[in-house]
């Protein structure tokens, strides 16, 4: 697999990528805003439903959300992936005012900590 990342360290601190003030839309797997980055803060959730989309699942991909808004935002993986113990292509709900990392451990799996 070819991977092309940008990764800057600065006195032994990773820096990563963040995307904030995002927008969750859609409520299926195929319509839900896909995220980019590593850290993503959630800012905008009109309503319970609303998703994002994890990227492709790669072992040792780590994906952090922060949802700070004021409905749950419904967590998709890409097709044919399972987040814990949910049926492929089923959401994770991350509740209003939460945050979890979600860590894949294969090409198919996520699991969320936090």
């Amino acid at each position: 697999a070819n991977v092309t990342a940008n990764l800057l360290i600065a006195n032994y601190f990773v820096i990563q990528g963040v995307s904030t003030g995002i927008t969750a839309n859609g409520n299926t797997l195929s319509n839900a805003r896909p995220l980019t980055n590593h850290v993503n803060v959630v800012s905008t959730v009109v309503t319970d439903a609303d998703g994002v989309q994890l990227p492709a699942t790669v072992a040792g991909l780590s994906v952090k959300i922060v949802n700070i808004s004021a409905n749950s935002v419904n967590v998709f993986p890409v097709a044919n992936s399972i987040i814990n113990s949910l049926s492929a292509n089923a959401a994770y709900v991350l509740t209003s005012n939460s945050r979890a990392t979600f860590e894949a451990v294969s090409s198919t799996q996520w699991y969320t900590f936090g």
